[in-house]
C-alpha cells in the first residue's frame, strides 16, 4: 500500500485519470457480462498466454515465436489483467494524453494492425467485433500466480478476446541472479513486483514452484520455458517449437526487440552477442543485490532449476 502512496503523491493527475477511467470500464464490464454478452464463440484457433516477471526475455522470446507462425498473428503486450486492452488502445491513441499515450503501442500485428486502417480495426476489437487470428498471444508481466486461477478474470477474458481453440500457458523462469542484476539496472522497474505486495524474492520463488509443478495457477496446457537454455541451446529451442507446435526456423532468435526497451545493458543489438548470463558480475558487491539473493528459498530453487550457475553463488560466497 505504501508504494501505492507513493506513486499516487508523484503523478495524482495520472491516476486519478486512471482510476476514472478504471470505474467507467468496470461499469461497462459489469453490465456485458450480467447482459451475458461474453462467448464462446471461436476466434482465436490459437491462444497463447505468456507469462513472466519483467526483464526475464519474455519478448524476445515472444518475437522469436511469431516469426515462426504463419498467418494472422497478434501480440498483445504487458496487459492490465481486469482491462479491455483494446478498448485502452484505442482510448489512448484518440486522447493523444501523453500520460496514456505510451500505452497505445501494446499491440502489435502483421499486417492488421499497420495500415491506415488500423484504428479501424482496434475499435472493432474493442467492441467485441473480433478479427478472427491464427495465433492470439498476449503476456502478463510482474503478476502474482494466483491471480491466473480467478474465475472472474476467466469470464472477463472472453469479453475482451473472444473464444479461442487450443489454449496454450507459457511460463517464462529465468536465474534470479542475472534476473536481479537487468532489474536493478532498469531502474524503473525496481525490486517490486505490479502487486505491490511481494519482493522480488518471494514472487521469483513463486513462478519457481509453479515451474516445478509444485502449484498449478495456470490451468491450461502449460509449457515451460528455461530462458537460460532457450539463449543458448538450439536443440532446447527446437524442443520448444515442438512443443508449441509451431515449424522451428529460428528466426528472430538473433534480435533484440524494441519491447521493454531492449536489452537493460545493452540496449538494441544482435542477441547472440549478449553477455546474458553475466549480468550479475556488475552487481556482486551490491549491497541490494546481495541482500535479496541471500535469500534462502530462492537460493534453494534456483539451484534446482539453474544446476549451471552454482559457480556464481560460490563467487558471491553466500
Amino acid at each position: 500500500m505504501k508504494e501505492i502512496f507513493k506513486l499516487v503523491k508523484k503523478n495524482p493527475l495520472y491516476f486519478a485519470k486512471r482510476l476514472n477511467q478504471k470505474i467507467r470500464y468496470s461499469a461497462q464490464d459489469y453490465y456485458l457480462l450480467a447482459t451475458g454478452q461474453a462467448n464462446n464463440n471461436i476466434v482465436n484457433q490459437r491462444e497463447f498466454r505468456v507469462v513472466g516477471l519483467r526483464r526475464t526475455g519474455n519478448h524476445a522470446i515472444i518475437n522469436w515465436i511469431m516469426q515462426q507462425v504463419k498467418g494472422t498473428v497478434v501480440l498483445v503486450n504487458d496487459i492490465f489483467i481486469n482491462e479491455n486492452p483494446f478498448r485502452t488502445v484505442v482510448e489512448a491513441f484518440e486522447s493523444r494524453d501523453p500520460d496514456f499515450y505510451w500505452r497505445a503501442h501494446r499491440i502489435k500485428s502483421n499486417p492488421l494492425y499497420a495500415g491506415d486502417d488500423y484504428l479501424d480495426n482496434l475499435k472493432k476489437e474493442a467492441s467485441r467485433d473480433f478479427i478472427p487470428k491464427d495465433l492470439l498471444i498476449f503476456s502478463l508481466e510482474d503478476y502474482r500466480l494466483k491471480l491466473m486461477d480467478v474465475k472472474r478474470f476467466q469470464k472477463r477474458h472472453l469479453l475482451y478476446f473472444g473464444g479461442s481453440g487450443e489454449k496454450i500457458d507459457i511460463l517464462i523462469l529465468r536465474d534470479p541472479y542475472n534476473l536481479l542484476a537487468s532489474r536493478l539496472k532498469n531502474e524503473r522497474i525496481g525490486l517490486k513486483t505490479r502487486s505491490y505486495v511481494k519482493s522480488f524474492a518471494e514472487v521469483w520463488v513463486e513462478y519457481a514452484k509453479e515451474y516445478l509443478g509444485e502449484t498449478n495457477f495456470m490451468k491450461n496446457n502449460k509449457v515451460l520455458i528455461n530462458y537460460n537454455q532457450w539463449s543458448k541451446n538450439e536443440n532446447y529451442r527446437k524442443e520448444l517449437a515442438s512443443k508449441l507446435k509451431i515449424n522451428f526456423t529460428d528466426a528472430g532468435f538473433d534480435e533484440v526487440t524494441s519491447y521493454g526497451g531492449g536489452s537493460s545493458f545493452d540496449g538494441m543489438g544482435n542477441k547472440i552477442q549478449l553477455d546474458t548470463m553475466g549480468r550479475w558480475k556488475a552487481y556482486k558487491d551490491d549491497p541490494v543485490f546481495r541482500k535479496v539473493v541471500s535469500n534462502q528459498k530462492l537460493r534453494e530453487y534456483a539451484a534446482r532449476i539453474f544446476p549451471e550457475i552454482s559457480d556464481v553463488e560460490k563467487e558471491l560466497n553466500l
